[in-house]
């Protein structure tokens, strides 16, 4: 029985390895077993999903994975009948990831709408997340929690680590003829190095062979995912209509934003277009909890601002020469001016027992007889 077979060697969005090129070649191939080569550093989420699900309803489907097979462009693999990797090649899964753009200066209403919104999207990611790891775990016999765990680590798996995931089921060893030139063209499209001996279509020295997988793992460094820095790639839930997303080619340091810098710890963020950067669920977190803190400051001193200007009123209402002093200061002063320019009066007599009366000395009567004592205060 012929095979059908086709590529996705680049980016899984709407305008390229699309789920929608992936039907038409499955359609094409109607009961024939299909085999699809990937070499990729992933793309949309929900498109690959959906790939993941063509190919388990096409049933008959093989994945070679031959380079490497990173974040989204791991999901479809677990969809096949059957899943192979070169003994040469990487494999990397992690949590899913989303375009954010919340910057400059906001008051506190603006503030709680971007708390509120990177909320939401929080929750996005996190159930994303679940429903790819339960996909990793079907396929591995792994539990949720050790793959989330694994997700987190955000790491290279060898071909024969995938295996013993069991993300796989076949790791083959690359024999014959190794197809220098379309190796190149591809990381070429990538912003990598040229390969040596690239004008050669056979390289069967394995030390050599060892060279260019270190230039691949090596180049891979440049373009995924890292704690140190801001540029990270997917398993991504971006809109796939937006051109201006892309892997980073060359970075291009952004303005100083001081403050967003301090928040995330790093000297500067670095940007693929100069428009953006993308941000992992550990700086989301931060800037959340930045932004609360802010937000609950602000509460913090309108509370004190309500307080005082409490104080002022209940100064203001005992005379009013501390109405018009300028100040809490200058009011609490004028208060105690007024206090000591005028003797204590005597305490009332209402319900006293005489017998229990005491006398402090002073003569009562002739001091409230004194023309000051009958000013009103």
């Amino acid at each position: 029985m012929a095979k059908s077979e086709f590529d996705i060697d680049g980016y899984i969005e709407t305008y390229g390895y699309s789920n929608t090129y992936v039907k038409s070649f499955l359609s094409e191939a109607g009961n024939n077993p299909v085999i699809c080569r990937v070499c990729s550093y992933g793309g949309d989420f929900m498109m690959a999903l959906n790939i993941k699900d063509q190919f388990a309803l096409k049933g008959n489907v093989t994945v070679d994975i031959s380079g490497y097979a990173a974040s989204a462009a791991t999901l479809i693999g677990l969809g096949a009948a059957t899943t192979r990797i070169s003994n040469t090649s990487f494999y990397l899964i992690h949590k899913v990831m989303c375009w954010v753009n919340s910057w400059g200066y906001m008051n506190e209403d603006q503030l709680t709408e971007v708390i509120n919104h990177l909320e939401k999207i929080k929750d996005e990611n996190e159930k994303m997340t679940l429903v790819a790891a339960k996909a990793y775990s079907e396929k591995s016999g792994k539990s949720v929690v050790d793959i989330l765990n694994l997700m987190k680590e955000e790491k290279w798996l060898t071909a024969d680590e995938a295996k013993e995931w069991g993300f796989v089921d076949e790791v083959y060893n690359t024999t014959g003829k190794l197809n220098i030139a379309r190796i190149s063209e591809k990381l070429n499209r990538l912003g990598l190095p040229v390969l040596p001996g690239s004008s050669s279509t056979v390289m069967t020295d394995s030390n050599e062979t060892d060279t260019i997988v270190a230039k691949i793992l090596s180049g891979l460094n440049c373009i995924l995912p890292s704690k140190s820095t801001s540029d990270q790639l997917p398993l991504e839930n971006i809109n796939p209509d937006d051109q201006s997303i892309k892997k980073p080619q060359n970075k291009i340091e952004m303005k100083t934003f001081t403050q967003v810098n301090t928040i995330l710890s790093v000297s500067s963020l670095e940007s693929a277009d100069g428009k953006g950067v993308y941000l992992n669920e550990t700086q989301l977190q931060q800037l959340e909890d930045a932004i609360v803190a802010n937000h609950t400051n602000i509460a913090n001193l309108q509370q004190h601002e309500t307080a005082y200007n409490d104080a002022v009123t209940r100064l203001d209402a005992l005379h009013p020469d501390i109405a018009k002093a300028d100040g809490l200061e200058a009011k609490v002063n004028k208060l105690q001016e007024k206090l000591s320019a005028k003797p204590a009066v005597a305490p009332s007599e209402t319900n006293v027992d005489k017998s229990e009366r005491k006398t402090d000395g002073a003569n009562w009567d002739v001091l409230n007889a004194l023309p000051h004592m009958q000013e009103d205060f």
